[in-house]
């Protein structure tokens, strides 16, 4: 037994030991010199021998042509975690040049047998151009073929390919820790009959000096995909964001079916359409615990369903936010929303009267969520089907607002949150207490804002915004309000009623004026001049149209 045991040993060492560094076939690392040979002589010889590890000591490797990864095989670089592509160069860094121009082409580094896997590599395409719009298509960076199954990725960044992974026919596979800015399309995957796993992907614009503005990264935030998910048999994306894509998630169909997938802390920031969901199989798409939030223009939103989805999108404990119309575009006459337990801020950017959740066709159940006051929470069209808004909650001291036009809303039934206020002395502050209190007005922000230093505040929706403050009818009040002006909203005032009661002035000023209203609420109007960051900075991406921003308001009884 002992001499069986012995024998097992050597037999195991010697297979790791086989070919364990590309630099064993002849690679160099030195950013010049082809490696490709090296690469798949030191693959081929390891599956020769049953399989193993080949390992990509720290350099820069030159590929002319493309690798294969056989079966049972692993590309192994120096990194452990996610890694970064610095001056130093201290990790696996692979310098990709196949395939210009040839997005059909063979892909830079491809699976060809199952149980494999690509871990600790950086990949850089060096003839990629940020200046030249279109980004320059490419083949995909790694891809496998078809009965791949049980692949892996990990540990990788592809910095800037056209298309970062794309998996079709290869069921079980995992890709984990991988980050890249890819100009078409991050991950796709299609025709996987078996439970995959994406986590902790990061695509975000490494390697940029991102700016909206910037065309190479405009491009990619109006037509580039980050994740896009076909027919899969559940799809678990997990600890997972993008920013400044086309569309974050997007589940389609190819001629095969849709998914059906679970989207956990699955977020997308800056995209104009961060969830969009074409196709879907039973039992549907589940998204929990993830922010959502579109961003810089008039046609973006956070969910989109379209027409053609039959199943059930799912939400719950999620957050909307950014610079939209409308969060949530519900279109599917088939289909099923679902929303609970979620929080809406910040839409309305472009169109006041635009609703958070727009309900044109299909059921839905909104339950249980809170809303920003003053706007329309959901807005039901008159080709809706049954339709149930319950137990939800507006940040004010007013019932969730909702425009009805079908004859299917079966329940509306809406909790209203009060605040506790002295109406006799009391402070409204920018960011602080002031959610039941200001309208009309963007999220608070800090005074290091590009518009200058100075107090936190708000700036009023376009050209108007409003304050309703509590008071005892028929006593007289002292009130002042902290407002900042720039050159571009000028030309305006505060009114209370029809009566201007002081003309707005340039920089951070305190407007005092005494009121005796005859009501126990009074609402004073700031006017303005409207204006867009976007028109003021060119290639600033900040497409809200602006006023003036209001710090504070001090209410007091006149003595």
């Amino acid at each position: 037994m002992k001499k069986v045991l012995i024998a097992i040993s050597i037999l195991l060492l010697s297979v790791s030991a086989f070919g364990s560094s590309v630099k064993d076939f002849g690679a160099v690392g030195d950013g010049k010199t082809d490696d490709t040979k090296a690469f798949n002589d030191a693959l081929a010889a390891a599956a020769k021998e049953g399989g193993g590890v080949v390992s990509v000591p720290a350099g820069k490797y030159r590929i002319n042509g493309n690798i294969k990864i056989p079966g049972s095989v692993t590309l192994e670089g120096t990194w452990r975690g996610a890694p970064l592509i610095t001056d130093k160069n201290e990790g696996s860094l692979l310098l990709a040049y196949a395939g210009k121009n040839d997005p059909e082409g063979e892909p830079f580094i491809e699976f060809t047998g199952g149980g494999s896997a690509l871990a600790g590599i950086a990949v850089y395409y060096p003839e990629c151009d940020t200046k030249t719009i279109p980004p320059t298509p490419y083949p995909p960076c790694v891809s496998a073929k078809r009965g791949c199954d049980n692949i892996t990725v990990r540990d990788c960044l592809l910095q800037n390919p056209y298309e970062g992974i794309k998996f079709v026919g290869a069921a079980r596979h995992l890709i984990s820790n991988v980050h890249g800015y890819p100009t078409h399309r991050g991950i796709f995957i299609d025709e996987c009959y078996d439970i995959s796993r994406i986590e902790n992907v990061h695509l975000w614009p490494y390697g940029v000096a991102y700016s909206y503005g910037d065309p190479y990264c405009k491009y990619i935030n109006r037509n580039a995909v980050a994740f896009e998910i076909a027919k899969s048999d559940w799809q678990y994306i997990t600890n997972c964001f993008c920013y400044g894509y086309g569309v974050g998630f997007k589940f389609s169909d190819y001629g095969h079916g849709g998914c059906n997938a679970s989207c956990l802390s699955a977020g997308a920031d800056a995209c104009k359409t961060a969830y969009l969901v074409e196709a879907l199989r039973q039992p549907g798409l589940y998204i929990t615990n993830s922010n959502i939030c579109a961003a810089w223009e008039s046609d973006c939103v956070g969910l989109e369903i379209k027409p053609t989805v039959r199943e059930k999108v799912s939400l719950v404990n999620c957050g909307f936010w950014g610079s939209v119309n409308t969060h949530i575009k519900m279109d599917a006459p088939e289909g099923i929303l679902s929303v609970s337990e979620t929080n809406f801020a910040s839409w309305g950017a472009f169109d006041p009267n635009a609703p958070a959740i727009d309900i044109t066709a299909g059921k839905s159940m909104i339950r249980g969520c809170t809303f920003d006051a003053g706007l329309v929470g959901v807005k039901i069209g008159k080709d809706a089907g049954e339709t149930v808004v319950r137990d939800n909650f507006i940040k004010g001291p007013r019932s969730l607002k909702i425009v009805n036009e079908s004859k299917y809303l079966t329940a509306c039934d809406n909790g209203v949150d009060r605040e506790n206020i002295d109406p006799k002395n009391y402070t409204v502050e920018a960011g602080a207490n002031d959610v039941y209190r200001v309208f009309n007005m963007y999220n608070a922000e800090d005074g290091s804002s590009r518009w200058g230093e100075g107090r936190k505040r708000r700036w009023t929706r376009g050209g108007e915004g409003y304050l309703l403050l509590p008071v005892k009818k028929g006593k007289k009040y002292e009130i002042s309000l902290d407002i900042d002006t720039n050159e571009h909203g000028l030309d305006g005032g505060i009114y209370f009623g029809g009566t201007c009661l002081a003309e707005l002035k340039m920089g951070s000023e305190t407007y005092k004026f005494t009121l005796k209203p005859e009501t126990d609420e009074i609402r004073l109007d700031i006017k303005c001049k409207s204006w867009r960051p976007c028109d003021v900075i060119p290639g600033y991406g900040d497409a809200r149209t602006l006023g003036v921003g209001f710090s504070k308001a001090e209410v007091k009884i006149f003595k």
